[in-house]
């Protein structure tokens, strides 16, 4: 039987801010913060990662992952281009994540989880 591996979602610091305010994420520590799954969280996500010394600092990386799996859908293929080997593509594509499956209240606080398109690269032998 097929089973959906679980996703990490890269969100904002205004989706850290917002899932902190609702309660399902917190910060811990002393010095380094380290964000965290709180016990109202863990109905929605099985995992959180990120870290900030004393303060958000805009480029940091901050990860969920919701209980809930999801799977990226392509979009659009947008374009294909060989490297300098003959075996190896780099293929440009937009892609969203398949939500419907997340509660709407998390959709509302992640924007990103229903963004229409995204862009990424990424290399296949061919």
């Amino acid at each position: 039987m097929y089973k959906l591996k679980t996703q990490q979602v890269v969100i904002s610091d205004e989706e850290v801010n917002a899932l902190t305010k609702a309660g399902y994420l917190k910060w811990q520590g002393f010095g380094m913060l380290t964000l965290v799954v709180t016990q109202n969280g863990k109905q929605y996500f099985d995992n959180a990662k990120g870290e900030v010394a004393g303060f958000m600092m805009p480029g940091t990386k901050y990860i969920v992952v919701p209980t809930v799996p999801m799977k990226p859908e392509i979009i659009e293929i947008t374009g294909i281009t060989g490297g300098g080997d003959t075996t190896v593509k780099q293929v440009e594509y937009h892609w969203h994540w398949l939500s419907s499956s997340q509660p709407e209240e998390l959709r509302k606080l992640i924007p990103s989880l229903t963004a229409v398109k995204r862009r990424d690269s990424h290399h296949e032998a061919v």
